[in-house]
């Protein structure tokens, strides 16, 4: 195990002189890790579908079969005992679960339109948005990540940041920060066809911006060619 880092170097020791005395190292049983990453995957993603619990763990990375056929009882079971309940997502036929301490979260969300309005730049490794099909599905997005791909291969950006607004993803922008002129440059913006950018938008999206930049030091904005007439006059 590490037991300690030094800069970027890791300095590895035996387990039983890293690990706390007080840690349970005893063998969980099938349906103990069953109900590990069904519940840990309810924490991370809040709202799921069955097989997206298998796609949270992936097989090469578990030693429990966590398909849906395999955790179907499990999660009824927790259904039962009022730990997980089931909800039904507008304009899709199959179930969705959350954990039933979650409830209370949705219900403040739901009744806080003013907080839904605002615009959010998310990371693509966000939990919210990792799973390329779980995105598809509640979202109708899923934009190519090209982070790994040779910099004359991209047909968008490195690191595109997701646009969150009103319940949506509604498109991605691509951030560069100049950090020896103090300078954040948007390179580019692409939104979803069937989005139509309000006056509301493009203010939200200019204070997220905003944010944006005093988070990274920034004392000026440029767009790049590729970037839409979004921002002027905000």
């Amino acid at each position: 195990m590490v037991s300690r880092r030094e800069n970027f170097q890791k300095y590895y020791d035996l387990a039983e002189n890293v690990l706390p005395s007080n840690v349970d190292v005893s063998e969980p049983t099938e349906e103990e890790r069953q109900r590990f990453f069904v519940e840990k995957t309810l924490d991370a993603w809040g709202l799921v579908e069955l097989k997206d619990v298998g796609q949270y763990f992936y097989k090469w990375s578990t030693e429990a079969d966590v398909g849906v056929k395999a955790i179907y009882g499990l999660v009824k079971e927790l259904e039962s005992q009022d730990i997980v309940a089931k909800l039904q997502v507008e304009n899709i036929d199959k179930p969705y679960f959350v954990l039933t301490k979650d409830l209370a979260v949705l219900e403040k969300i739901e009744n806080n339109e003013g907080q839904l309005s605002n615009v959010s730049l998310t990371s693509p490794f966000d939990n919210l948005t990792w799973s390329k099909a779980r995105t598809r599905n509640l979202f109708d997005f899923h934009p190519a990540l090209e982070i790994y791909v040779a910099k004359e291969d991209r047909k968008f950006g490195y690191y595109a940041l997701n646009i969150l607004y009103n319940r949506q993803i509604v498109g991605r922008l691509d951030p560069k920060m100049h950090r020896d002129k103090a300078t954040l440059e948007i390179k580019a913006i692409e939104l979803k066809q069937d989005f139509k950018p309000t006056r509301d938008f493009k203010q939200k999206l200019a204070l997220a911006l905003k944010d944006f930049m005093e988070f990274h030091n920034a004392k000026t904005i440029k767009t790049g060619k590729n970037c839409p007439k979004l921002l002027k006059n905000q």
